[in-house]
């Protein structure tokens, strides 16, 4: 299936024209006409103008397209022209439904990889340099932000992470995590600082509460029908396992030796060897 011909000039009695407003050149927006045997979902899969470049043929944000696909007939769609890769000249030019243009449609930045051994590569990099010694405000590399008015459903992340194991088998050496967070001190001199790979936080204050029965600092879940070896898995050089303040909570308290009503034992593995810690519904 393929793209049979493109229109990108106007037809016959339909003049391109421009307008000049306060001295900036501005171009009116215009049609292009595709006819393709490709289906609907074909037409519309991210970068599919993108090759059509090499042709000659130019676009622009300005453009729609009437498209005729094999599935659905003749369509409407929306040029939508994306950055990709490292250079300003990398673009992919995609077809896309106006009303989705409304509703958000995601930026993609999609890098084909076909090498087994790619070394380092970063679909999306934010990277930011600081040249003196900061003393307040925030630099943030990457940063992810959704705002609603409530939900009673659906998902909603501030960021996502994915990773998708298409076919194969990940074993050996392999690492392979949908979120990976690295706080690099190689050159640092760490005095008392705030640090951590990974920091969680609530925010500053908090809404009207009627039930917490949901609310968790850190929530993990495996619904898949595989049992892991472990929720959590720790390693390096630490002094203490877990470190706790108690800020007005309730779950430090004091109580006796003597476990009594449902008694439960959790499993954990402490070099490689099973112990088992040992909780109950009453301590006296």
């Amino acid at each position: 299936m393929s793209i049979i011909n493109i229109q990108t000039a106007p037809p016959t009695g339909q003049a391109a024209v421009t307008s000049q407003v306060s001295m900036t050149q501005l171009t009116l927006p215009s049609l292009i006409y595709i006819l393709t045997n490709d289906t609907y979902a074909t037409v519309t899969a991210t970068g599919y103008l993108t090759t059509t470049k090499q042709e000659g043929f130019t676009y622009s944000n300005n453009q729609m397209a009437l498209v005729y696909t094999s599935d659905q007939g003749p369509v409407w769609l929306k040029v939508v022209i994306t950055y990709s890769g490292s250079s300003i000249l990398n673009t992919v030019v995609s077809l896309v439904a106006p009303d989705a243009q409304g509703a958000g449609v995601p930026f993609v930045n999609a890098v084909p990889e076909a090498s087994a051994t790619p070394g380092t590569v970063r679909a999306i990099t934010g990277s930011i340099s600081d040249s003196v010694l900061m003393t307040s405000g925030n630099l943030v590399g990457v940063q992810g932000s959704a705002t609603i008015v409530g939900a009673s459903g659906g998902f909603i992340y501030g960021s996502q992470g994915k990773v998708i194991v298409s076919s194969g088998t990940l074993s050996g050496s392999s690492w392979t995590a949908g979120v990976f967070a690295q706080l690099d001190i190689s050159g640092a001199t760490i005095n008392a600082g705030q640090t951590a790979a990974v920091w969680g936080d609530m925010g500053t204050t908090s809404g009207t509460i009627t039930s917490a029965t949901g609310m968790r600092m850190f929530a993990g879940t495996n619904t898949t029908a595989a049992t892991l070896n472990s929720m959590i898995y720790l390693y390096g050089k630490t002094s203490n396992l877990l470190e706790l303040a108690a800020n007005g909570s309730t779950y430090i308290s004091t109580g006796g030796a003597t476990a009594s009503g449902t008694i439960k034992k959790i499993a954990i593995l402490i070099e490689g060897v099973q112990y088992y810690l040992q909780a109950a519904t009453v301590y006296s």
